[in-house]
């Protein structure tokens, strides 16, 4: 976050070069003295990192046709459900999986983000706070949770993804469609950012129109629970196409 204008603005956070990527991961086998996952211990078949998304159909046929688009889908189709099925939800965290758990706790915290930015926006709905001060918490607490949201997502596409699809080629459709999520997710942001810099922008101006104001933040606020509503769907799916994979490579 920087300040451009005399206004505190949100940047969108940078493209990482993959080589970058690659080396931020926490479980790469010589980071930290962590013993190298079960998709590390074999460098010579390890898959290259696609570039782009294969345009491929975002939509199965299970008896009824179901449309894997983040703002349509309910959850994965029955093809993809058999290692959930072994390893369901309710047993995860008592597997005693470092990696596994690792993942859960980093998706628990963009959970808690979400669920502190939707906090201000009610706040702010309900008139206990002024659009200065929502302005002036939404920031920080946003460039945050960018922040963190993008890197995770480059570690996971251009490093962990591959490794999955890899290692279990019946679950590749799942994963074209995490990455599909993302690049929906990434403008979502792109939309964010722009519409937390319109508020500050409002706010900031010497003798600001209250009703400029209100649309602002309206428009503010209806980017942001877009953004969370899918990053919510999208969790919740990752996990469960993941965690099932971790746990039966052990």
């Amino acid at each position: 976050m920087g300040r451009s204008g005399g206004r505190v603005q949100i940047v969108s956070p940078p493209i990482f070069p993959r080589c970058a990527v690659a080396l931020a991961s926490p479980f790469s086998p010589t980071s930290h003295g962590t013993p190298a996952p079960w998709f590390w211990q074999n460098p010579s078949t390890r898959p290259a990192a696609r570039l782009s998304l294969a345009c491929s159909d975002v939509r199965c046929v299970t008896g009824d046709r179901l449309s894997l688009d983040i703002d349509e889908r309910a959850g994965w189709p029955e093809e993809l459900l058999d290692l959930l099925r072994r390893y369901p939800r309710e047993t995860w965290r008592a597997r005693g999986s470092a990696i596994a758990q690792f993942w859960l706790e980093r998706h628990d915290a963009f959970r808690r983000q979400c669920d502190a930015l939707e906090s201000l926006a009610a706040e702010y709905r309900a008139e206990r706070l002024d659009a200065r001060r929502f302005a002036a918490s939404t920031a920080p607490a946003l460039q945050n949770l960018l922040a963190h949201l993008h890197g995770h997502h480059q570690i996971e596409d251009f490093h962990y993804f591959p490794y999955f699809r890899a290692a279990e080629p019946s679950l590749a459709r799942g994963f074209e469609t995490l990455e599909r999520d993302h690049q929906t997710l990434h403008a979502g942001m792109a939309a964010v950012v722009e519409a937390v810099n319109a508020l500050l922008g409002a706010v900031a101006a010497s003798e600001h129109d209250r009703h400029h104001v209100r649309g602002a933040a309206e428009r503010y606020s209806d980017a942001s629970l877009l953004l969370i509503r899918r990053l919510a769907r999208h969790l919740d799916d990752e996990e469960d196409l993941i965690i099932p994979l971790m746990l039966d490579r052990g």
